[in-house]
């Protein structure tokens, strides 16, 4: 089930969306993104999988998700479709580069 589909059906049951993480997957091409829920004290946590770093925004579902979608971007070039305004939130709009592939080409320099 894709995460906006998720997003509507914890919202509707008056869930609420507590944060979204994103997590490098293991075989370094994509990046798992979890979706952490609250609903009558029971907390949920779903997982997906980008695809070509790609993934549905859930910002319309939940504006909270608004800033997340943001810093996952920036940080790990994740573009949420449907999202409004997917612009850097902390770095300057100068640096294109995902914060994640700065740090790894960082880390190629020192080997």
């Amino acid at each position: 089930m894709p995460p906006k589909k998720s997003a509507e059906i914890f919202k509707k049951a008056g869930g609420r969306l507590i944060s979204i993480s994103g997590y490098l997957a293991p075989d370094l091409k994509e990046i798992e993104i979890y979706y952490h829920f609250d609903l009558e004290g029971k907390i949920y946590n779903l997982r997906y999988r980008t695809k070509n770093k790609k993934t549905e925004s859930i910002s319309k579902i939940f504006p909270t998700a608004d800033w997340i979608e943001r810093e996952i971007f920036e940080s790990y070039g994740v573009k949420f479709k449907g999202h409004k305004n997917l612009t850097n939130l902390l770095v300057t709009s100068k640096i294109k580069t995902p914060l994640l592939d700065l740090e790894k080409e960082k880390l190629k320099k020192q080997k």
